[in-house]
């Protein structure tokens, strides 16, 4: 696995994820949605390469970990690595499903002490999109002239998938 429970923090953050029930349910959505992230964005043969065996430095730990990579303009360019897409992917599913709750009388939106239940959409917008951004950011990284050799099963049908059936979402879903 790429993302642990432990990396949801910071803007990501999932509530009382030190409860067991809430880690075996975070653990169920890593599971779930981890190997549907990077085959959506890496395709089914990259996907299975980055699950084998690497050796450090090598271009799938690039892939992966994040390097300085040159663009095909000739530029030095940052890639992040996989973690931080694939942990605004799990995100956003974790917190689509967590609006409500099934209950033995139907599906319910707990209601809190002290609380105000409020929608999750906008941490959600803001996980989607950046989740679209870091996949652009990654097919730049494994098309440029500098990594392209490294990954020959890449093909660019898988970015064109991600750019023109994702997109980038806002609250009026438009």
């Amino acid at each position: 696995m790429i993302v642990q429970t432990y990396d949801f923090v910071g803007d990501r953050p999932i509530p009382n994820s030190g409860d067991k029930n809430v880690m075996d349910r975070l653990n169920w959505f890593i599971d779930k949605y981890e190997p549907q992230c990077l085959n959506y964005v890496l395709g089914y043969d990259l996907y299975q390469v980055v699950l084998s065996p690497y050796v450090s430095g090598s271009p799938i730990d690039q892939l992966l970990t994040g390097t300085v990579y040159v663009d095909n303009n000739g530029n030095n360019i940052y890639w992040v690595g996989l973690k931080p897409m694939v942990l605004d992917y799990v995100y956003y599913y974790y917190m689509a499903d967590d609006v409500a709750t099934n209950t033995g009388k139907g599906v319910t939106i707990p209601k809190k002490d002290m609380a105000i239940n409020i929608s999750p959409a906008q941490k959600m917008i803001v996980a989607w999109n950046e989740f679209i951004k870091l996949s652009l950011d990654c097919i730049m990284f494994i098309t440029s002239n500098s990594m392209f050799a490294y990954y020959p099963t890449y093909s660019l049908n898988y970015g064109r998938n991600i750019v023109y059936k994702s997109g980038t979402v806002n609250e009026f879903d438009i």
